[in-house]
């Protein structure tokens, strides 16, 4: 006999953590583009305000910097040579720095290389560690070899000869790969890393972020504004600047997604030793800097720090789930003003019609800051973190065994 339940089960075999965000800006220009003007898109036919993901990703980075110190964090740079050549020095003060340098040009950066000298990299404080320390060990290891062979290359004879340090170079590039595959940072894990050079190399992320739409139609508007200056030579009229700066209100809808199976996986893959606890506190960090996430451009003029009017965080056992579809039509401010209120009603109400008529039940919901989702999950964001954190130890432990 036919059971349809058997199509729509996912067994349980997925573990996203969701979490769904309402929050209300002031006049700000929190992210322009390339004309200055705050970003914004076309969504159901209406212009919105618009974030993009990226810069909360960063202000997130900044903020994982912050709470885990800066060597736990990555680095994303095009100056991999120079911090790798200077970690090589360090570890062996008889390697100059153009030794160095040119180690790395020769094993490791530049084109058919491991990395691209041209593209950002992400990069860990340990893999670069590992990396001057494979690098060190190659040129202590067979220092008279490597300068008869540059002796022999500055004679530029045109003759080409057998490569004495074939072998060996192929033993430190297969250990620079393993060095740069291994301990990763956490936000290389949540991010991602794409290796231009070696697609081998790359991290997929473990971590979806939508941009941050407005859930209302925007109009924008300009300051137009004057500075006086203090120190005239004529009567102080008239203005010692004068200029216009374009600006918009809006009540943002963000969501992002963090698929802990995959992070444990990749801890396992990447990591010889970690602690057990590790991914509670790293998924728990994640999701309460996204909460405060909010990138700084111009807020020292605009002081556009808010919090959530709403937070609905949630455990799906099937796929990640973007509700961005309640505010295809655009929130229409109530009788008395306001976008929030009305944007989390609606919220709520798409979020419960589409789980139930979509058979896609969270296995766990919390809401923080209103009741639309149901007095019973309504909690502080102290008590969700716990809870969260609880949850990503009790599916690691199931993995476990």
């Amino acid at each position: 006999m036919f059971d349809v339940s058997k199509v729509l089960d996912s067994g349980n075999d997925n573990f996203y953590i969701d979490i769904h965000i309402i929050r209300p800006f002031p006049p700000a220009c929190i992210v322009r583009d390339d004309l200055g003007n705050p970003k914004t898109c076309m969504y159901g036919g209406k212009k919105r305000a618009r974030i993009p993901s990226a810069s909360i990703k960063y202000d997130m980075r900044k903020a994982f910097e912050k709470r885990w110190g800066k060597s736990a964090v990555g680095i994303r740079t095009r100056l991999v040579k120079e911090i790798i050549a200077k970690k090589i020095v360090s570890i062996d003060s008889t390697i100059s720095a153009e030794t160095a340098e040119k180690l790395i040009d020769d094993m490791l950066v530049g084109k058919k290389k491991l990395i691209s000298k041209d593209t950002l990299f992400f990069i860990s404080n340990k893999q670069v560690e590992s990396i001057a320390k494979v690098l060190a060990d190659y040129y202590v290891n067979n220092r008279e070899l490597i300068e008869a062979a540059e002796k022999e290359e500055a004679k530029k004879t045109g003759k080409k000869k057998d490569d004495p340090l074939s072998d060996e170079k192929k033993a430190c590039v297969k250990a620079l790969i393993d060095a740069l595959r291994k301990n990763p940072a956490i936000d290389m894990l949540f991010l991602g890393r794409m290796a231009a050079e070696d697609p081998s190399l790359g991290y997929e992320a473990c971590v979806q972020m939508a941009q941050a739409i407005s859930v209302h139609e925007v109009v924008e508007e300009f300051d137009y504004f004057t500075a006086s200056d203090d120190c005239t030579r004529d009567d102080g009229h008239g203005a010692g600047h004068i200029g216009v700066t374009p600006f918009n209100a809006s009540t943002v809808y963000e969501y992002a997604s963090i698929n802990v199976i995959e992070m444990l996986e990749q801890f396992v893959e990447y990591y010889e030793k970690y602690e057990s606890d590790l991914a509670a506190y790293a998924v728990a960090t994640f999701v309460n800097e996204f909460i405060d996430a909010i990138p700084k451009g111009m807020s020292k003029r605009n002081a556009h720090t808010t919090l959530p009017e709403a937070v609905y965080v949630l455990i799906n056992t099937g796929s990640p789930i973007n509700l961005a579809g309640a505010f295809e039509k655009p929130i229409k401010a109530d009788r008395d003003g306001g976008y929030s209120e009305p944007a989390i009603k609606r919220l709520a109400e798409y979020a419960k019609r589409q789980f139930v008529e979509n058979s896609k039940q969270p296995y766990r919901e919390w809401a923080i800051g209103t009741d639309a989702f149901g007095s019973e999950i309504r909690t502080d964001r102290k008590t969700m973190l716990q809870e969260v954190g609880e949850e990503v130890l009790k599916k690691q432990s199931e993995m476990e065994k």
